[in-house]
Order: C-alpha cells, then sequence, then structure tokens
C-alpha cells in the first residue's frame, strides 16, 4: 500500500532507517532485497548527482555493493 501524501517522508525515513541498520549489523541480504538495496541507493545518489549536492564516485559504489553479505 502507497503511502498517504502527509506522511510519505516520515514513513519512508523510518523504513530507510531499518535498511541502513541492517546493513550496520551486515544482515545477509536475498537476491532479490540486494536488487532492491542497490536499486534504492543508486537513485539516492543519482538524486544528490542531479542537484549538484554531491559528486559519485560509482566505482566505490559498486565496491560497497561488494561488501554487503548475501545468502
Amino acid at each position: 500500500m502507497a503511502n498517504m501524501s502527509y506522511c510519505r517522508f516520515r514513513n519512508t525515513y523510518n523504513d530507510m532507517m531499518d535498511c541502513i541498520d541492517a546493513i550496520y549489523d551486515n544482515e545477509a541480504l536475498s537476491d532479490d532485497e540486494f536488487i532492491a538495496c542497490q536499486n534504492m541507493f543508486e537513485k539516492i545518489l543519482e538524486f544528490l548527482e542531479d542537484y549538484d549536492i554531491c559528486e559519485v564516485d560509482w566505482d566505490e559504489f559498486n565496491k560497497w555493493l561488494d561488501t554487503i553479505d548475501r545468502r
């Protein structure tokens, strides 16, 4: 179910923090979860680049992805 517009960022923030905590805790991700993780962070980084907030080193990003534990 989609988030209601009045709380979408609040709900998404909480969900994102759960995802980040899982990565910090080195929880193993299924293949589907890994792909979703990769897609989510790619979109966030693309957004940051598009608005000139930061420059992304995509090689480093891909190296980081290789460190994520997968089932």
